[in-house]
């Protein structure tokens, strides 16, 4: 095979939904290794991956994978429009019931703008862009920089999480709408994203752009190839040291050097997932009583009977509620929407991809993750009917 044609099949490889199955097999394969090393102390758990585990983990990449074959049949499920109706006002109920007014207003209002520029809205790009430029940085001008005090870091996120995060979507989607033709604004992007040390949605804003840069049909050059490397580069190393300054102030036990905090860090959610599959193969154990945003600190109360936040893998909150049944169907879901949307959507597609690749460490929150993809689904629909 030609070098070309070998960019070329690599290419459209990973700007289809296949690019999950690759991305998960390979954090399995390394999270995995890194529970060997028996030279990490992971605050008194024993950190392994038994064969179960590793067998519970592709079943559920597999399952993606038979999402991703069998989507065109789910075609047929055009009432979804009218379930998701149902299912934005059940997460708004629990925010209203469980959180104080004013912040519950602000979760509503971030749902509503985010559910009509996706699903209704025509209007500019620089308009979307703007407003979520503004709603991003004035949740800094409330909480601080989390980058120049690691400690305002968990500020950010209990008292202006809906904000933020609104203003992250809002500027990636408009990007995503606007490529290639504003790609310098990508920079732009990433550096507002550092500042928060939040380093999830800073991987969601750089898996969205590599995929819509691989879905350029024409060949990768060289120089492309740099500047994704570059940038690439330059985001691991805000992800190394904000990751170690995060997790060596707040727990003694990783007191370790940047690297080896990564590698601590795998170990960790591969053992936490390790436990999961143990307790609660293969029906379930907790049946819904996850489903919430404080997820991760609900499962590190009940499995391990301390106050912290945990990740799981993608599989682990599913696996913990509703068993392998809960595994399937989540991974299912995931492949049905996201191969229909990659037709329908590319530029929605990449960044709903983005979210579940870089969800393979964090753990799916099923509310969350189900609801944006639900809405790309409702996309779906609304593009079949015309």
């Amino acid at each position: 095979m030609k070098p070309k044609d070998f960019t070329e099949m690599v290419r459209e490889t990973l700007a289809s939904p296949l690019v999950f199955v690759v991305a998960a097999i390979a954090y399995l394969v390394v999270s995995t290794a890194a529970t060997f090393d028996r030279t990490l102390d992971v605050g008194g758990i024993e950190i392994s991956t038994s064969l179960q585990t590793f067998l519970v983990f592709l079943f559920g990449v597999a399952s993606f994978y038979v999402g991703i074959r069998t989507g065109k049949y789910a075609l047929k499920l055009s009432y979804t429009p009218v379930l998701a109706g149902i299912f934005l006002a059940i997460i708004a109920s629990y925010y209203v019931l469980g959180l104080n007014p004013i912040f519950s207003a602000i979760f509503a209002l971030s749902t509503l703008l985010i559910c009509y520029v996706l699903l209704f809205s025509r209007v500019r790009w620089e308009y979307v862009f703007a407003t979520g430029t503004f709603l991003l940085w004035m949740s800094y001008a409330l909480s601080g920089l989390p980058i120049m005090d690691v400690s305002l870091h968990k500020d950010l996120f209990t008292h202006v999480n809906p904000m933020f995060m609104t203003g992250f979507f809002l500027m990636t989607y408009s990007l995503a709408m606007s490529f290639p033709a504003r790609r310098y604004l990508w920079l732009f992007l990433f550096v507002s994203l550092s500042l928060s040390t939040f380093r999830l949605y800073l991987g969601i804003a750089l898996v969205t752009w590599i995929l819509l840069e691989l879905n350029d049909k024409k060949t990768l050059k060289n120089t492309k190839l740099l500047s994704i490397g570059i940038v690439t580069a330059a985001v691991f190393f805000v992800f190394v040291i904000t990751g170690h300054s995060l997790m060596s102030g707040e727990y003694p036990a990783w007191q370790l050097d940047p690297l080896k905090t990564a590698e601590h860090r795998l170990a960790f959610t591969m053992s936490v997932f390790d436990d999961i599959v143990n307790l609660a193969m293969p029906y379930g154990h907790t049946f819904g009583a996850t489903l919430s945003m404080e997820s991760t600190e609900f499962m590190c109360r009940y499995l391990y009977g301390y106050e912290c936040r945990i990740t799981s893998t993608s599989f682990g909150e599913s696996m913990l509620n509703f068993g392998i049944i809960g595994v399937f169907i989540v991974a299912w879901w995931c492949g049905t929407v996201l191969g229909n949307l990659r037709k329908k959507d590319y530029k929605l597609y990449a960044i709903l991809m983005a979210m579940l690749i870089s969800t393979l460490d964090v753990g799916i929150n099923i509310i969350m993750i189900i609801g944006f993809i639900y809405l790309g689904w409702v996309r779906v629909i609304r593009d079949e009917k015309r």
